[in-house]
Order: structure tokens, then sequence, then C-alpha cells
């Protein structure tokens, strides 16, 4: 009888060991849910799709790969620009605002900006800075909350390829962003170095630069 019972415990014991490692993420993922936000861990590359239209546009990321598909919708009627970017289900997860304090009277858009990105829990995730265009290319830089400097990007216009590298090693590359030789609306997003910056911080980069740079050529 106690063997009947020992062997009908162990029965027990590995079935419930089983369903636990059935449900810890798997080591192969590039993405990992961390307090309901979307982390990637791994190098990864989206297609972006593009529709501008007069109320705003969409920007839709996809890596079918990695299970992303997110979406940054440009939210034209408010007093400025800010974007909005929503998770693959479709709800909301962090909001990039034009700020107050870059603002320039009967400026184009080209000048200095500020985004002030913020998760959907209203904790500030980081800024995005915009530099003014210059005759081949245009900077900008991505800060933290504490606006201490995380990465600088460089677009070129003549390439249509923006590049984001890190601050303190230009020579160490975060992600490229390209424009797609096949489409007028697609364009390329490579991540090397998912690691060194929150993902929506990238997301709301590349929108802006397709919005207001690209979009012009």
């Amino acid at each position: 009888m106690k063997c009947v019972l020992s062997g009908f415990v162990s029965v027990i014991l590995i079935a419930l060991f089983s369903d636990l490692l059935g449900a810890l993420p798997s080591q192969d993922s590039a993405l990992t849910a961390i307090e309901g936000h979307l982390t990637v861990t791994q190098p990864y590359n989206i297609r972006i799709t593009t529709d501008s239209g007069m109320l705003g546009g969409d920007y839709q990321f996809e890596d079918q790969q990695n299970g992303i598909d997110n979406a940054v919708r440009k939210q034209a009627l408010r007093a400025f620009t800010s974007y909005d970017l929503y998770k693959n289900d479709g709800s909301w997860d962090a909001t990039a605002e034009f700020t107050w304090s870059s603002y320039i009277p009967f400026m184009p858009d080209i000048y200095w900006h500020s985004y002030h990105v913020r998760g959907s829990n209203g904790e500030s995730l980081g800024y995005i800075i915009t530099t003014p265009l210059t005759f081949k290319d245009a900077k900008f830089r991505l800060e933290d909350s504490e606006k201490h400097l995380l990465e600088e990007a460089t677009l070129d216009l003549e390439d249509k390829e923006l590049q984001l590298y890190s601050a303190a090693a230009s020579t160490k590359g975060i992600a490229t962003l390209k424009k797609s030789l096949n489409s007028k609306n697609q364009w390329s997003l490579s991540v090397s170095k998912p690691e060194e910056v929150d993902h929506r911080l990238i997301k709301f980069l590349s929108a802006i630069v397709i919005g207001q740079y690209f979009s012009f050529l």
C-alpha cells in the first residue's frame, strides 16, 4: 500500500513540475513581459508600414518571427503633436507628447522639439530631442527620465537612413531605420542592441523621423 501511495504522489509531483516548466517563458523568445510591458531581449527586424491622412498618421510595427505587432498613432488634432503607442492586443502602452519648453513660435517642424515619453501607468520613460536640420542630416537625442543622455542618432537624408548609436561610444550601433526600396510607405527597423534602450523610445523616434523628415523625400 505504501508503494502505491508513493508512486501516486510521485506522478502528481511530476505533473505539477511539468506544468510549472511549461508556464516559464521560452529561452529562445525575443520578447519578455515585465509588469505588463513588452521587453525585447534579442536583436530583431521590424517592418514599418505608414498610412498618413488629414487627421494624423498610423505606423504599424510588425515582426511575425518575434510576435511584434505594435501601432503608433500620430494625433494631429491636439494642441501640439503627440504620438500614442499600442501593444499587440490594441491596448494603450505609452505616449510621446510635445513639450512646451521646446516650443518656438512660427518655426517649422525641423527646429528644436522635445517629446516627453510616459508609460500607461504615468511613469516617465524618457525624452526624445530633435535638433535643427542641416544641409545633409539631422541629429536626435534619447534621454532617460532624469534627462541624462543615453543615445544619439544621425539622419542621413541622402541615403534615407537613420543610425542610432550609444552616446558613450559612437562606434556602438544600436539600431538602423531605412526606407524600403520597393514601397513608398514601408520602412525597415533593425535593432541590434535592444538592451541598450526601451523599445518604446525607438518606435516613437522612428515614427517622428518618418513623419516629420522622410515624408518630404
